[in-house]
């Protein structure tokens, strides 16, 4: 019993690391590298042990050093890191492992760090740590000049200890705003201090994590260090951002001029084509020459020609600067429009700051024709964003010196169109023919999945394994229209034996909603953070059913309608009896894509509402 119960405390000191431990650069522990669980939360994947962070106020250096420990194989996600720093870093690592009773060391080695100057000032290192595994223990190192660009005190995994100390200098000028909701504790003038941190949990349409930790944002206006020869002024407003970024030769100089552009514009400039003829003419152009690399990026690359004329493929800003320079140069009014993604967070309009934005989009405004273009998608048409590229505002670069900012709102929503007719067959069986039609949205999701099998076959055998259709039901594609962004998908299924009928000899129970795939994503009790469906929802389903001779309805549901207060969410569920059929509609509408967690509860109850209306079943019964 005794040996147990050491063996039992054995295992609770190596799976709670103490506030206590070193937090200098190579003192792991051996407890900390064979600790096997966070205690606090036992379903990480990874758990950060510590992150310190300190600006040496004489040398207005920052150093920052995190120790990090990989708890499962899907953990080992979090030993790459990519640092976003305003100046050349010194970058040290160091990998531990427990091997053979013993601990390891592994140095992280300079070809594992790939350097990359974005634009002047703002420099992007990637570190690519080796032999990383379940156990692992992260040593990550780095100093400057400056400040970063913002300090996180919590992440998607838990952080035991998050510690920011920044001395008084006469170096640097720079401001701070504080974002989240978990408390930290500010130890000093200097110092702020995080402990326990849990990790930030994602909740059902929810923009990006980033936009909800729990951290600094720095704004730096200048770093003057005469002593070490560094000197380096950043934007302090957006109108600054304009003026920097059109002197920069990879973004202001593509503007200014993109030969390979020069013919398109020429033959265009000289038709008889409307603008948004032109326009339509001029993405289509640049989508067949160049495509899109997966890289969003503010700035084009030094291979911007090569990649265009040769490789045809490039990054976000190779795509769309030249679709800029072709319309411009077909005299059509066309600005360029700089943002952050959804997947880097927001760009705060009160903020400015280059470093926060890594994409880049072009506006038309001419003679009131106004559209937005993003030609990295395959799919979209003029005036049609990729989701990556709906984040709420982005700033528009009316001159070289002057901008204002422009809601991201799409126009166009999501939507799907269902009609379901359900019959007897000539052996009395009900059958369902489906007819599905995806608009919008929802066509960009359903040709994504399309493309990516590759054939229609390959499609249709996916399909009839998504929808679980059995060998004798049909499925079959009607209409592709990507031009109009459209497409109708047919399903004709036997419903016997299927969970849509319910035989019970002298009476059926059949759910008539076939293959509608609607639910609610909203189970949990409480929310902490915005709704973001991004874009407008309608789905709508129309349902005729025919009863089999011999039968009446004896159980059907009640029509019902509901609309939110300011109109945002609207349901209408009708259901009609006449003799021997049953005709139902159902209309449900989101028309706004973003709801306070406010607004959470009424959500979840609608949502709720709505499918228990759909799952309540028409009870049929033989006749007498």
């Amino acid at each position: 019993m005794k040996s147990l119960l050491l063996i039992a405390v054995a295992a609770i000191l190596v799976t709670i690391p103490a506030h206590s431990q070193d937090l200098r650069f190579g003192k792991v522990t051996e407890d900390e590298v064979k600790m096997k669980t966070y205690s606090k939360d036992p379903s990480a994947h990874a758990v950060i042990l510590c992150d310190r962070g300190v600006l040496n106020g004489p040398s207005s250096t920052f150093t920052r050093y995190r120790r990090l420990k990989v708890l499962t194989p899907a953990g080992t996600s979090y030993s790459n890191f990519t640092l976003s720093v305003p100046s050349k870093s010194d970058i040290r690592g160091l990998v531990h492992n427990y091997e053979n009773g013993e601990v390891t060391k592994e140095r992280l080695e300079s070809s594992a760090i790939y350097k990359e100057e974005i634009i002047q000032g703002i420099t992007v290192y990637k570190i690519f740590f080796p032999n990383v595994k379940t156990g692992s223990v992260i040593e990550l190192e780095y100093s400057f000049v400056g400040v970063p660009y913002e300090w996180r005190f919590q992440d998607r995994i838990p952080i035991v200890r998050s510690e920011l100390q920044l001395d008084r200098t006469e170096y640097i000028n720079y401001k701070k705003t504080f974002y989240g909701f978990y408390p930290v504790q500010q130890k000093s003038e200097y110092m702020w201090l995080a402990e326990d941190v849990p990790a930030l949990t994602d909740e059902p349409y929810m923009g990006h994590y980033s936009n909800y930790l729990t951290r600094f944002e720095f704004d730096l206006s200048n770093i003057h260090a005469p002593t070490l020869g560094v000197y380096w002024e950043y934007s302090t407003t957006w109108e600054k951002v304009t003026e920097k970024l059109m002197e920069y030769d990879n973004f202001g100089g593509i503007i200014r001029g993109f030969p390979p552009v020069n013919d398109k514009a020429n033959e265009l400039e000289n038709s008889s084509l409307t603008v948004p003829e032109k326009v339509d003419q001029a993405y289509q152009w640049i989508r067949q020459n160049i495509k899109w690399n997966k890289v969003h990026s503010l700035v084009v690359s030094t291979k911007v020609h090569e990649n265009f004329k040769r490789n045809h493929t490039g990054n976000s800003a190779e795509v769309n600067l030249p679709l800029l320079v072709l319309l411009k140069k077909a005299g059509i009014n066309a600005y360029p429009v700089v943002m952050s993604t959804r997947s880097n967070g927001l760009a705060n309009p009160l903020s400015a700051s280059i470093s926060k934005l890594n994409h880049v989009l072009v506006y038309v405004n001419h003679d009131n024709y106004k559209v937005m273009l993003d030609a990295t998608s395959p799919y979209t048409i003029p005036g049609m964003l990729p989701d990556e590229s709906l984040n709420l505002s982005a700033w528009v670069m009316l001159t070289r010196y002057t901008g204002e900012w422009i809601d991201l709102n799409p126009a166009k929503g999501n939507v799907v169109r269902q009609y379901i007719r359900i019959s007897p067959n000539a052996n009395n069986e009900l059958t369902a023919d489906i007819t599905n039609t995806y608009e919008g949205y929802a066509f960009l999701d359903w040709i994504r999945k399309f493309d990516e099998q590759g054939t229609e076959e390959a499609f249709s055998n996916y399909m009839r394994s998504e929808k679980d259709l059995s060998p004798q039901d049909k499925y079959a594609i009607k209409t592709i229209d990507r031009a109009k962004l459209k497409t109708v998908e047919n399903v004709a299924m036997n419903l016997t034996g299927t969970s849509y009928l319910e035989d019970l000899g002298k009476e059926f129970i059949l759910n008539p909603f076939v293959l509608t795939d609607l639910d609610n994503p909203f189970k949990a009790e409480s929310r902490s953070f915005p709704i973001d469906f991004m874009y407008a929802r309608n789905r709508s389903s129309i349902i005729s059913i025919t009863i089999p001779p011999g039968h009446e309805v004896t159980s059907a549901p009640e029509s019902y309608n509901l609309i939110a207060p300011d109109g945002s969410v609207k349901i209408a569920f009708l259901c009609n009896v006449v003799g021997s059929t049953v005709n139902m509609k159902v209309d449900f509408n989101i028309a706004k894509p973003i709801f306070a967690e406010s607004d959470y509860a009424a959500l979840r109850t609608i949502f709720a509402d709505l499918l228990r209306k759909m799952n309540e079943p028409i009870q049929v019964t033989k006749k007498s």
